[in-house]
């Protein structure tokens, strides 16, 4: 009765917020750029690409993809974490 649906939407939830972070999740690419005034006045600008929750075999056409997304923002630094 309600505990069973209860159950049942809490299997499927559990099932879709699985399948979510298995198969969505760690092929979304997100690029954003934000300029942050850190530098003194008249400073040469540092482009920095900031890299995290890289979660896929480093052989993968998604790591290509990343790669080739890295190379076009042409930094100055990058950095994992």
């Amino acid at each position: 009765a309600a505990a069973d649906r209860v159950l049942l939407a809490g299997t499927l939830l559990g099932a879709a917020l699985y399948a979510y972070g298995r198969w969505v999740e760690p092929r979304r690419v997100e690029v954003t750029h934000t300029a942050l005034p850190v530098l003194p006045a008249g400073a040469t600008p540092i482009r920095v690409v900031h890299l995290s929750d890289v979660h896929s075999p480093s052989n993968d056409a998604l790591t290509r993809r990343r790669a080739a997304l890295v190379a076009a923002e042409r930094p100055d630094l990058v950095v994992f974490t």
